[in-house]
């Protein structure tokens, strides 16, 4: 029999398997009720299904299977439910090792295959948020076991970022208390614009519990790079964009969404702090990244361009902390080469993103780009 074949006759079963006993069926008038139509039937049924998923050659197939007939199961014979998840699981940490060692070192593409782990985790979550978390952490362990200073492990780092929070926007719909699980598993891992996406969609349902985690996430980051760090200005400003980050990113943002002033001083005081830091030392040579101009910029600059936009919002509800703000952008100006500061405009002026090249130019120099991801 044919996998499609499988997989219908398990839908078929399912009205059966879900049936109350004792609540009305509709049926055509006159209709006889098959014997074999009962529960026990319906969940052997199931069974031998989850049996012959063993002949499947393709493990995703399987996968998917084996997660449909353990949420079957789940209300009726919760244990061999239990039984199935955690052999998709193991089938799915398999699946994953065998493609890791062919898979594209490119986040883009790495992130159009769906890592089988989490597609368990999102399904076992809705049953059991809390083997759910444990599912997470036994997947996250050896990760997190590795040195983080190798290429590689900085990549899957990335990699497991995104994916967490990727996980965590499906989950919101169904289970925000898994989906901030797995939310707050992302923050010992790389920030990106996948977060601040999060927060947004979070506060859609519970702004409540999206300033909260973003105040988490702000403890987690404000120390680390500021490629890191600046994905965190968006969220308590409302801003829609962010255009000092390694990519640009376009947020939809909540019509009922209420800025917290409390966010935004606490956000404010962490980049000022930076903003010393980086005129008493050096910055790290890891928070050079690409703009919107295709040029290589240092950290500072990017900061600087930060601190730039917040200016009117700072004046406005933050007046107090504006002449520090101030302060702080009129030094790292001066601080940077002649060559920096002619990519500004004017003297407190944003640095000019406009493209010197057409789009095709642009095309055509990023394809010549020799790292994958940034290519990409």
């Amino acid at each position: 029999m044919s996998i499609t074949v499988q997989c219908l006759l398990l839908l078929v079963f399912i009205p059966v398997v879900t049936a109350r006993q004792g609540l009305p069926q509709s049926k055509p008038a006159g209709a006889a009720k098959s014997p074999l139509c009962t529960r026990d039937n319906a969940l052997e049924m199931i069974k031998q299904q989850i049996a012959f998923t063993k002949s499947f050659n393709n493990s995703v197939q399987r996968i998917t299977v084996l997660l449909r007939a353990a949420d079957l199961l789940w209300p009726y014979q919760q244990d061999k439910a239990r039984a199935v998840f955690t052999e998709a699981f193991e089938l799915a940490t398999e699946n994953e090792k065998e493609y890791e060692h062919k898979a594209p070192r490119s986040l883009a593409l790495r992130l159009q295959v769906p890592d089988q782990r989490y597609v368990v985790i999102r399904a076992v979550a809705k049953r059991d948020s809390a083997w759910a978390r444990e599912l997470t952490r036994q997947m996250l362990k050896p990760a997190n076991d590795n040195d983080n200073s190798t290429p590689r492990n900085a990549f899957e780092n990335l990699l497991t970022a995104e994916r967490l929070v990727n996980s965590a926007i499906t989950l919101i719909a169904t289970d925000i208390n898994a989906a901030l699980d797995l939310a707050r598993a992302s923050l010992n891992y790389p920030a990106g614009f996948m977060l601040t996406h999060f927060l947004y969609r979070l506060a859609e349902v519970n702004q409540q519990a999206a300033d909260q985690l973003y105040a988490q996430a702000l403890a987690a980051y404000g120390d680390k790079p500021l490629r890191e760090f600046l994905y965190l200005q968006a969220y308590p400003f409302a801003w829609h964009d962010t255009l000092n980050t390694p990519s640009v990113p376009n947020y939809v943002v909540p019509a009922n969404f209420v800025t917290n002033e409390s966010l935004q001083r606490r956000f404010v005081q962490v980049l000022l702090r930076r903003a010393q830091q980086v005129l008493e030392a050096p910055l790290d040579e890891v928070d050079t990244y690409r703009s919107a101009s295709v040029n290589l910029l240092p950290g500072s600059v990017h900061l600087l361009r930060g601190l730039i936009r917040l200016e009117p919002q700072v004046s406005q509800s933050l007046p107090d902390l504006m002449p520090a703000l101030t302060q702080a952008r009129e030094k790292i100006l001066v601080s940077l080469s002649v060559e920096q500061q002619k990519l500004l405009l004017q003297p407190g002026q944003e640095i000019s993103s406009k493209p010197d090249q057409t789009f095709d130019e642009q095309i055509e120099s990023a394809l010549k780009v020799p790292d994958p991801d940034e290519r990409n």
